[in-house]
């Protein structure tokens, strides 16, 4: 590393933390009060040293890792005064660090020191001396060094006497040793770091409360447990139970905290001394999730593995099997499973390497599979994508399954998520967890901000070198799809459940659409729906391809999605078909297009572009993203170079995903009510552009035939006597409109930009519409806070705590999280958490 990452979403969430002056509990209160003691006396340090003459000792531990997160938040919020004072020249400087290792540590904790160097930009020097010795030779090698911050407790050998500032006794090394958190107690620290959702070593979720070296650390016996619960053990090697442990930020009593020290002097069970010595499964850190300071704290806790490890030399390349799958939400995480995909087919030797979504994936896919690589993303506030948590995520979870069933699998991991949103990337640290709970051996895993590019490119470049190392071969790789004539067969006709009774536009952007789809639905229900292009969109693309020729030829379609090979009526279809029902001819195309057209260009000025966008994302960004350009109008760019056989159209330009729409409400049982908000917009090309969903239910007309079915996602219905509030900007009220026609109970709050749009006063709903382009800009959040009516309304509705009951649909960008500070501000700061430990909050937002 040469440069430090950005820490200040760190230094924000520590300054939101320590301004919580209305914290209730009294452990908060306390450990505020601690932290801003700490950080004052950083400041001291640093008004008295600077950055260069500043030093920190590290070694992996709480106490240590306290210090850090406060140290590396302070020099992120003080980037002017440390400049002004001589100090940290610049952000991107490392934080000078030393380590002093003891002599038998464990692999564990080297390895999340590692791990925070790359975390918090760490200029770390490892040393292997006693303590004394390990000083001077830091010292001697960084004579500019006048202070070190240790993370020293009053509670720990030799600590009961220091101060904040202490010089080094006599007959040692002369530096100023700074202790920010000498009066913080046990409870302390674990709130804090569990406040601010940092990773840990992961020995502390496994019952290791005081981490020494492994001769004389154990399990604390305070926090053993006999149930299977949050910590597996494992089992001895005749199969008996060992004992299990709950973590360490559980121990009640912090008195307790060295118990595993003392115990390790008298005794140490041999199951627990084989555990402590083969618990690392391979030559990779243990996995956490680690790349992005703010990701959250309580890893899984898994069983040990006394048997088996993993040679990393000798992989990739020795492993039959390998399945690349994705859960996508947008896109991206599908076409970094297409990258990752790509480069294992050309880097590796595996006989078997394949691709899918994890939708279709049964757990009996898995149990002849050697390697698995899952590319995650986390939708809304923090669920799992749509296609994850249906099926295989359910299946993952039946408490039936046994704790090693996953245990010749290797797992590498990509997890894709926004810092934007409170619960960075849960979608990925849940299945992480579950999958470590059945024995899985997670090895590779990087944590991408997808509002950082240039850190997440980076950052998933390291990662695929490390899934795939070497160079990839270049040239065409056999098609991943088989697509054969069928010269005999015919077309099966398009399967269509749903029928359109009749379409309406209801204001400037929403159309209300009536379906009737054979089934009835209940408040929560969503409605899939697959749209289609425009015929002169698909003659236009198959021109462009040259294979108008053959469009209509009977072919035999393997591999496509079982979503679209059930609405092309099974696998004989045409080419014509493909591009009308499947191929995202509307979509921005992905990154991942243009690295694999690179094997299927003829002209070398277009492979050297492709080439430079796939490893400048600037350039790609302002061909692609920033215009809006679509993949028929790329087609259009750069046809005359390009020859695509038709067996590698599926896989090169993949299918368009389904939307998904909440259900407004039933016109009649069986026939389905949608508000959709028709996206329209002209882009920096001037030309105007429409979704592809939109411009195709805009086309759509009464007696059309679609295909579309409903998922179910009920929302709880309230009870009579509850005090019902609804909250629902823009479409966000068809949920919340589908709730009160069939309940007639609740308030409804909704946003719109005018009253043009207004789908309260139009569906006949009582409560409030606030106006975000009017003379007063007022969104949701800022309306509950200013209108008195309506503030007031809501005070009546929280009072009532016991039968309140919110529900908040919309869109997942700021607003939920506004939303609930606007409430919390209303009644009172946890009015919000306590509705939720109720179950009496329901929220469903999407992107």
């Amino acid at each position: 590393m040469t440069e430090a990452p950005d820490h200040s979403q760190l230094a924000a969430r520590l300054q939101r933390f320590i301004k919580d002056d209305a914290a209730a509990d009294t452990l908060r209160q306390s450990t505020i009060e601690r932290t801003r003691e700490a950080l004052e006396v950083i400041d001291q340090a640093f008004d008295r040293y600077g950055f260069h003459k500043l030093a920190i000792s590290y070694n992996g531990g709480k106490d240590c890792l306290v210090l850090l997160v406060l140290y590396v938040a302070y020099l992120a919020s003080n980037q002017a005064k440390s400049r002004a004072a001589g100090g940290r020249p610049n952000p991107a400087s490392l934080v000078p660090t030393v380590y002093v290792s003891i002599k038998d540590p464990f692999k564990e904790v080297d390895d999340f020191v590692d791990e925070s160097a790359r975390i918090y930009g760490l200029s770390i020097e490892h040393i292997k001396l006693p303590m004394k010795e390990a000083f001077a030779s830091y010292l001697d090698s960084h004579s500019q060094v006048e202070a070190i911050l240790v993370g020293t407790r009053r509670n720990d050998p030799h600590g009961a006497n220091l101060k904040f500032f202490d010089p080094t006794d006599q007959g040692w090394p002369s530096f100023m040793r700074v202790h920010p958190i000498i009066d913080w107690n046990y409870a302390q620290i674990w709130d804090f770091l569990l406040a601010m959702e940092v990773p840990y070593c992961i020995l502390y979720d496994l019952g290791y409360t005081s981490l020494g070296g492994q001769s004389d650390t154990l399990p604390n016996p305070s926090l053993a447990i006999d149930a299977p619960a949050v910590q597996l053990a494992g089992s001895g090697e005749n199969g008996e139970s060992t004992v299990r442990y709950r973590p360490a930020w559980a121990l009640v009593d912090g008195a307790e905290e060295r118990m595993g020290r003392e115990r390790a002097r008298i005794s140490q069970p041999d199951s627990v001394a084989k555990y402590n010595t083969t618990r690392s499964r391979s030559g990779e850190p243990y996995p956490r999730s680690p790349e992005h300071p703010l990701t959250h704290v309580a890893e899984p806790q898994t069983k040990a593995e006394p048997s088996r490890s993993l040679d990393t030399e000798s992989l990739p390349g020795d492993e039959s099997t390998v399945l690349v799958t994705y859960a996508s939400q947008t896109g991206t995480a599908e076409d970094i499973a297409r990258t990752t995909y790509d480069r294992l087919r050309r880097t590796t030797t595996a006989m078997d390497i394949q691709l899918c979504d994890i939708a279709g994936l049964a757990l009996e896919d898995l149990l002849d599979v050697d390697r698995l690589v899952i590319c995650v993303a986390t939708s809304g506030q923090g669920e799992m994508p749509a296609s994850l948590r249906q099926g295989f995520w359910a299946m993952l979870t039946d408490a039936r399954l046994p704790d090693d069933l996953f245990e010749e699998i290797t797992v590498d991991l990509a997890m894709l998520g926004d810092t934007k949103y409170p619960r960075f990337n849960f979608a990925g640290k849940k299945l992480k967890r579950r999958l470590l709970q059945l024995g899985a051996h997670v090895r590779h895993e990087c944590v991408l901000d997808e509002s950082q590019t240039e850190y997440s490119d980076a950052q998933l470049a390291a990662w695929l070198e490390k899934v795939a190392p070497g160079t990839p071969r270049r040239g065409r790789l056999p098609p991943l799809h088989t697509i054969s004539p069928a010269p005999n067969a015919t077309p099966a006709s398009l399967k269509l459940p749903a029928t359109v009774k009749s379409t309406e536009r209801i204001a400037r952007r929403i159309c209300k659409l009536a379906l009737d789809v054979g089934e009835q639905a209940e408040p929560g229900d969503v409605l899939v729906v697959l749209p289609s292009n425009t015929d002169e969109a698909v003659d236009m693309c198959l021109s462009l391809l040259r294979l108008d020729d053959c469009a209509d030829e009977p072919l035999e379609v393997c591999g496509l999605s079982s979503l679209h090979e059930t609405r092309l009526g099974g696998s004989i279809t045409t080419l014509r078909l493909l591009v009308k029902h499947v191929l995202p001819l509307n979509d921005v195309p992905r990154r991942s297009l243009f690295a694999s057209l690179i094997d299927f260009t003829t002209d070398e000025d277009y492979r050297e572009k492709f080439v430079e966008w796939t490893t400048d994302a600037d350039d790609y960004y302002d061909y692609a993203t920033r215009p809006r350009r679509t993949l028929l109008e790329a087609l259009a760019d750069f046809s005359n170079g390009l020859d695509i056989p038709r067996e590698y159209v599926l896989e090169l330009f993949g299918e368009v995903a389904p939307r998904e729409y909440s259900i407004a409400g039933e016109a009649a049982p069986g026939t389905t009510e949608l508000l959709v908000s028709l996206i329209s917009y002209t882009t920096i090309m001037k030309k105007q552009r429409q979704g592809t969903a939109s411009r195709w239910i805009a086309s759509l007309v009464p007696g059309d035939h679609i295909y579309a079915f409903i998922r179910r996602n009920p929302m709880p219905l309230p009870s009579t006597g509850d005090q019902v509030l609804m909250i629902g900007p823009g479409t966000g009220l068809a949920p919340l409109r589908f709730l009160y026609q069939r309940t007639n109970q609740g308030t409804i709050i909704h946003g719109s930009r005018s009253a043009d749009d207004d789908l309260r006063l139009f569906s006949q709903l009582p409560g409030w519409t606030s106006y975000s382009r009017a003379d007063r800009h007022l969104y949701v959040q800022r309306f509950m806070l200013d209108d008195s009516e309506c503030r007031a309304a809501i005070q009546r509705i929280l009072q009532k705590n016991s039968n309140a009951r919110i529900y908040l649909a919309g869109s997942s960008g700021d607003m939920p999280a506004r939303v609930r500070e606007s409430l919390d501000a209303i009644g009172g700061v946890g009015t919000v958490k306590a509705l939720e430990e109720g179950d009496r909050w329901w929220e469903e937002t999407w992107g």
